[in-house]
C-alpha cells in the first residue's frame, strides 16, 4: 500500500492549521458590517456641501481610512476562516491515514480513508465555489 506517499502528500497542508478563529458565519457577519460602516462614512462624504469645512471634509477622510482598516481585517478573517475548513478536512485526511495499520486489507483502508477524501474534497470545492475560480 502507498500509504505513506499519501500522507506526505496531505501533511504539508495540515501543516498549515493554525489557530482557531471565527466561524464563517461570524467572519462574514463582521465582513459585512464593516461594509455597513464603510457605507455610512461614504454616506458622510456624499453630504458634504459647498458649505462644509476642511475639519468636516478630514473627519469624512479619517472615516473612511478607518471603516477600509476595519474591512480589510473582516475580509482576511473571512479566508482565513473559509480556509479553516479545508485544513480541518485535510487534518481529518491524514488522521485516517495513520489509523490505517499494516494488517488492514485494501477494502479496510479505503472504509478508513474514503470519507475524509469526500469531506476534503467538499471543502475544497466549497471554496473554489466561494472564490468564484474559473
Amino acid at each position: 500500500m502507498k500509504k505513506p506517499l499519501l500522507g506526505i502528500a496531505v501533511f504539508p497542508l495540515v501543516l498549515l492549521a493554525g489557530c482557531g478563529g471565527p466561524s464563517v458565519e461570524d467572519a462574514t457577519q463582521q465582513f459585512c458590517q464593516s461594509l455597513g460602516d464603510l457605507e455610512q462614512a461614504l454616506s458622510k462624504g456624499a453630504a458634504l456641501t459647498a458649505d462644509s469645512t476642511v475639519k468636516e471634509t478630514e473627519e469624512v477622510q479619517k472615516a473612511v481610512i478607518k471603516a477600509m482598516d476595519g474591512l480589510d481585517k473582516a475580509g482576511g478573517q473571512v479566508q482565513k476562516a473559509r480556509l479553516d475548513d479545508v485544513r480541518a478536512a485535510a487534518k481529518a485526511l491524514n488522521d485516517s491515514i495513520d489509523s490505517v495499520k499494516g494488517k488492514d486489507t485494501l477494502a479496510e483502508a479505503q472504509a478508513k480513508i474514503a470519507p475524509n477524501i469526500e469531506a476534503f474534497r467538499a471543502a475544497r470545492q466549497q471554496v473554489y465555489q466561494d472564490v468564484q475560480c474559473k
